[in-house]
């Protein structure tokens, strides 16, 4: 279900990968940002939910 999620994020609900239209080295960079963006993502989500204040963050 998480990889799901993944692949919804990066198509259409969140960084919208497929209305870029972009080729070559332009989408390869693309790609990176959107990695290192979703990675700290989680790392952010892991720290909140180590902290146990996850019942007061929710996503939009």
């Amino acid at each position: 279900m998480g990889i799901e999620e993944r692949f919804r994020d990066c198509k259409t609900v969140g960084y919208d990968q497929e209305g870029t239209s972009l080729k070559g080295n332009r989408l390869i960079n693309i790609i990176l940002l959107m990695t290192l963006a979703y990675s700290l993502a989680i790392f952010e989500g892991t720290s909140l939910r180590k902290k146990q204040v996850e019942k007061y963050v929710f996503r939009r």
